[in-house]
């Protein structure tokens, strides 16, 4: 599920936080799924001006994350060449840090709670994971998850 609107453009918020629970009811189970660190995820933000577009690759026998800003551009080291036919799950960058602060995790790359794991309680509290399911992308931390993202294409406006 996405936001169905091809009247979508930059001054629209994409993406909507749900509680685990709720995301599982809506949405259905995770079928597949990759984590990235709250760490990470930050410096994918920074990169990124209104818009980080996110999505897993399956080809490897490892699952890798996909990140790119709004042009498609990688922004967490994805050498692959992301192709504008490669379906990807546009998120407003509000949304992300939103979904972040709601977990009590931080929003900011120089924050000193993500340069030392050995402080952190479980890993659960310093990942995200990217999840595919059925018919939806969801990005979730322990207690929510982030959904209703613009799947582009075909709603890819700039």
């Amino acid at each position: 599920m996405g936001v169905l609107s091809s009247s979508f453009g930059q001054d629209k918020v994409a993406g909507q936080v749900f509680t685990k629970a709720e995301a599982d009811q809506l949405f259905g189970p995770v079928l597949k799924s990759v984590t990235v660190s709250v760490a990470d995820l930050n410096k994918i933000l920074d990169k990124c001006n209104g818009y980080v577009m996110l999505d897993v690759d399956m080809s490897n026998a490892k699952p890798q994350p996909i990140a790119t800003d709004e042009n498609r551009k990688p922004v967490n080291g994805y050498t692959k060449e992301v192709k504008a036919d490669r379906v990807m799950h546009k998120y407003s960058k509000s949304k992300v840090q939103e979904l972040l602060t709601k977990s009590g995790m931080s929003t900011s790359s120089n924050s000193p709670l993500l340069k030392s794991s050995a402080t952190a309680n479980s890993t659960a509290s310093t990942t995200v994971t990217l999840e595919v399911r059925s018919n939806v992308f969801s990005v979730s931390t322990a207690a929510y998850t982030l959904e209703m993202g613009i799947i582009c294409p075909p709603f890819c406006d700039n």
